[in-house]
């Protein structure tokens, strides 16, 4: 074989090693390395409405917006002081307003749990109280208390609250009864003590479809309607 022969079979065997080279790389970032990352595996944290996919809770006696039995369920542990589960609430009723009359809204149960943190809002354990007195009278009666209850403790005064039932139509003497009463307390405390159990640290603490998601307001929802979608 002639010196350029030689030459040249040590070239191409350079180029087909460096080719070999370069196609293992790019097997291990696309079949190896890439699917291990952050987001790549699934695009939303919640992927699956699946009965065994989450915390099974009992919803009887809790206030609800849709069905009470949908296959896709949005639980928000809030405190109606905190500032955080207002924004989150406001970003929640524009979407449910986006979808109202169509076929996802049937989909959908919403559920608010309380969980006031007295220990920061110093009004958040009356007004829970408050939004239990007012689901003892019916359950379209607390969410006609929602919007008036998130607000800053300045607001959520005693002579306030009477008012905000006065406002959402309630029975006021009933109110008055059932805000000092035993029954209203025992619902915020067994949803206080159900949100210890599962470790909850603030608020608002969002469980989809049984599976706590801790993102941003708007992936939640991204979440939220592509769950709706798929079911």
């Amino acid at each position: 074989m002639s010196n350029l022969q030689k030459e040249k079979s040590l070239q191409s065997g350079r180029e087909w090693s460096f080719f070999y080279l370069k196609f293992k790389v790019s097997f291990f970032f696309l079949f190896v390395l890439t699917p291990q990352l952050p987001g790549c595996q699934d695009k939303y944290p919640v992927m699956t409405c699946d009965a065994n996919s989450g915390v099974s809770f009992d919803q009887t006696d809790v206030p609800v917006i849709g069905p009470t039995d949908s296959k896709v369920d949005l639980t928000v542990f809030g405190d109606f002081q905190c500032p955080y589960t207002h924004l989150f609430w406001q970003d929640l009723e524009e979407y449910l307003q986006s979808i109202k009359d169509t076929p996802e809204e049937g989909k959908l149960s919403v559920h608010f749990r309380h969980f006031p943190l007295p220990g920061i809002h110093n009004r958040a354990l009356e007004a829970s109280t408050a939004g239990a007195a007012a689901y003892l009278q019916g359950n379209s009666y607390f969410w006609e208390m929602v919007p008036l209850l998130m607000t800053t403790g300045s607001k959520l005064t005693d002579d306030y609250l009477t008012y905000y039932a006065y406002f959402a139509g309630l029975d006021e003497d009933q109110f008055a009864t059932d805000y000092s009463g035993e029954e209203a307390a025992a619902l915020v405390a067994r949803d206080r003590n159900l949100g210890q159990s599962l470790n909850i640290q603030g608020t608002p603490a969002v469980y989809l479809c049984g599976q706590k998601i801790s993102v941003s307001n708007d992936e939640i929802i991204d979440n939220l309607d592509y769950l709706l979608d798929k079911n």
